[in-house]
């Protein structure tokens, strides 16, 4: 798709609707690079909340404009891209109006709440003709590259069997956090924090999610519970205003290829990081990117015959990325991904994580929600 851009020699100029956690995660990872990105207008409907994203931001570049309204920083003829940031049931009327207003878009995970709202995104960029990315950051983290590359030379054979344990404390609250209890808001826990994984999956292992069936429910994570698993339980009865989400689930999927995956996870246990693997033919690899961001290990053509013998930890392979640094403000491949951006908005590179995938993990992510719902019922994935 060929799209208009700004000068390739000038950093890329982003206004920011939406200065929650997110925002300020972004603010984080652009100020590593301030010869290629600039933030130079911002909207929330809370001062507190613009003050916290510009204090992450480069002293060194002019304050960010702020706006009341986010379609008066559409309007601003410096904003060549908006990055999206809202909750998630609000991310459909920005980003249309973005491309309505010329604009490239970079769009927080998950995509939307319904597929609807999906479909509505991708015909407003496709009138557009801009590029419009999804975060789900966790694609760009080096590590997972690396495995896709190893996939694809086939050093575990046929890719068989994926799995992934998020073990946490529950979602923050304070600073107009709460809003992921609530599933109108937030599309439920699964669909917040899984669409992730749900991506990598189909992307380790080569194939669209074709079935689903979860089980979860709330078992810690309730206001008025004082369970020692839920710290500051009054502050919680105090903010929370709605609390429908499930607080544990396990997630059970199949996928066209004929390989398998299994999601655990769990909102009040001891924090586990993210252990992650993917078992094929002949061999398997295992991370825990939470815990080391720089390579996982690789077992190629080991077989363990005897019940006795203990599987050695396997080959370390590296994956660190020179060529960004130690990239991991909160999730790995927050820089990367805004580089990929900058390549699509200037036509090198086409985009990466594509509003489809995003598409495609808002769908798995929904029905996996559904099943949950229905006491486990199989959930097609269209």
């Amino acid at each position: 798709m060929s799209t208009p851009s700004p000068d390739n020699a000038a950093p890329l100029r982003y206004g920011i609707i939406g200065c929650g956690d997110m925002a300020r995660t972004h603010a984080m990872n652009l100020a590593l690079r301030p010869d290629l990105f600039r933030v130079v207008a911002m909207h929330d409907p809370v001062d507190a909340h613009m003050d916290s994203t510009q204090a992450k931001l480069p002293t060194a570049h002019p304050p960010a404009r702020r706006y009341p309204d986010f379609r008066r920083l559409l309007d601003d003829p410096d904003v060549d891209a908006v990055i999206v940031a809202t909750p998630n049931s609000l991310h459909t009327e920005p980003v249309v109006a973005a491309f309505q207003s010329g604009k490239h878009v970079f769009c927080e995970k998950p995509f939307a709440t319904t597929v609807e709202d999906c479909d509505r995104m991708i015909a407003a960029r496709d009138r557009a003709g801009r590029v419009l990315q999804i975060g789900l950051v966790l694609r760009y983290a080096a590590v997972f590259e690396k495995m896709a590359g190893l996939i694809r030379e086939g050093r575990i054979g046929e890719p068989m069997i994926a799995w992934c344990q998020e073990f946490r404390a529950p979602f923050p609250i304070g600073r107009g956090r709460e809003w992921r209890f609530d599933s109108a808001v937030s599309g439920g826990a699964i669909l917040e924090k899984d669409c992730h994984h749900f991506d990598l999956f189909e992307w380790l292992l080569g194939s669209p999610t074709t079935r689903v069936q979860a089980f979860g429910g709330r078992a810690v994570v309730e206001a008025g519970c004082s369970r020692e698993a839920l710290p500051g339980v009054e502050d919680f009865d105090r903010l929370v205003k709605r609390n429908d989400i499930v607080d544990h689930a396990l997630v059970n999927l199949e996928f066209a290829s004929g390989a398998r995956a299994n999601l655990l996870l769990c909102f009040f246990a001891p924090n586990n990081g993210l252990p992650f693997g993917i078992l094929g033919s002949r061999g398997r690899f295992h991370s825990n990117i939470a815990r080391r961001a720089d390579g996982f290990h690789l077992h190629e053509n080991s077989r363990t015959w005897n019940y006795g013998e203990r599987l050695s930890d396997g080959e370390w392979i590296n994956a660190a990325d020179s060529a960004t640094g130690e990239d991991f403000i909160v999730h790995p491949g927050g820089l990367r991904q805004h580089l990929s951006f900058l390549d699509a908005v200037r036509g090198r590179a086409p985009v990466f994580c594509t509003a489809e995938i995003g598409r495609r993990a808002t769908a798995v992510a929904l029905a996996a929600e559904e099943s949950i719902r229905s006491g486990g019922l199989l959930v097609p994935v269209p």
